[in-house]
């Protein structure tokens, strides 16, 4: 999805960039296999997309 409005797209990005960083700081305590981390990406995605933090206007 994309937007006009820069908030809601630095938002996102904010969002994406913390999900990336969760499931890196996954692999490095669990040492999982390159599918596992796919899985972890995937659940973090999800958990995101379906419950996002609200966006501030500042």
């Amino acid at each position: 999805m994309m937007t006009d409005r820069p908030e809601e797209t630095e938002g996102l990005e904010d969002t994406l960039a913390q999900g990336i960083a969760a499931v890196m700081a996954a692999d490095e305590e669990l040492a999982t296999s390159p599918a596992d981390l796919a899985d972890l990406f995937l659940e973090e995605l999800n958990r995101l997309w379906a419950d996002p933090e609200p966006l501030t206007l500042n």
